[in-house]
């Protein structure tokens, strides 16, 4: 089950009939019909909200009804093959960078392309499988098509401004006192800590029923320590690891939205771990 799950979460395309891709098709066409009553509400929102607005336009439903199809299209995807990466961020880019500009031109340009992206990603992995690499998730595969060709359009794209060459105005408020608020979080790290390697369900009664919290201590806890400890210990370390990549990517991008996923760790990573699993017959935690 689990490695079904898994298989699902990196984006696997094989099916058991035409039910799926039949019911993404019609999904599709009821989608271009809703974009194409759009279209026009998708240009005027390429102008200021002020401009937008003295043309009569509702902003806000607008951008709401946009939003709806774009999810409808995504979760229907999901719910039906798994998480799918990078198609939908490159795809559109692609597009822009070879001339399309206007909304009409961007939604007949941008779904021909990914469709082509994921065709060419499948093709690859289907072609691993004949050298017994059979189960590698298409949408896991696409990370190593996705992070180069992201890089290699981020200087081409010219829809991130960069900062300018100037001193950077300091914005937000500052503490006037840093050591003390520090040492303040610090002591609140140290108490959470605390309470995630004592505070624990205690399991179930006689009745079956949860037992409910227990702060354990003495030798209860020196037993629950070897338990809990690495998995506190795994989760401080992959927050930080996150938000340190956050970071970095942030500064490199100069985009405040950036994260880890945008250029595909999450999928690297999972194609990694599939990589490693289905080509050793026995992997190690070192592998």
């Amino acid at each position: 089950y689990m490695m079904s799950l898994f298989i699902w979460g990196g984006g696997a395309l094989g099916q058991q009939s035409w039910g799926p891709a039949l019911g993404l098709l019609l999904r599709l066409v009821v989608a271009a019909l809703v974009a194409l009553l759009l279209l026009r509400p998708l240009a005027v929102l390429g102008l200021d909200d002020a401009a937008a607005r003295g043309l009569g336009l509702s902003i806000t439903r607008a951008r709401l009804a946009v939003v709806a199809v774009a999810l409808a299209l995504a979760s229907s995807v999901v719910a039906e093959i798994g998480i799918i990466g990078f198609v939908g961020l490159a795809a559109p880019a692609l597009a822009r960078t070879g001339g399309a500009r206007t909304p009409r031109q961007m939604l007949l340009a941008a779904p021909l392309i990914g469709a082509v992206l994921l065709w060419l990603t499948d093709g690859v992995v289907q072609c691993l499988a004949v050298h017994d690499l059979d189960g590698l998730p298409t949408g896991a595969a696409t990370a190593l098509l996705g992070a180069p060709l992201l890089l290699w359009l981020l200087p081409r794209l010219r829809m991130i401004e960069r900062p300018a060459d100037r001193a950077p105005t300091r914005t937000g408020r500052t503490s006037s006192h840093p050591p003390r608020v520090l040492a303040l979080l610090g002591g609140l790290v140290l108490g959470l800590v605390a309470l995630g390697l004592a505070l624990g369900r205690s399991g179930t009664g006689m009745d079956g029923a949860g037992g409910g919290l227990h702060l354990a201590t003495g030798a209860l806890f020196a037993d629950l320590l070897p338990w809990r400890l690495p998995r506190l210990a795994v989760a401080a370390a992959a927050g930080a690891m996150l938000a340190a990549a956050g970071t970095i990517l942030q500064r490199v991008t100069a985009n405040p939205l950036a994260s880890p996923d945008v250029l595909g760790v999450g999928a690297g990573a999972g194609l990694g771990l599939a990589v490693v699993l289905l080509s050793l017959p026995a992997a190690g935690m070192g592998a």
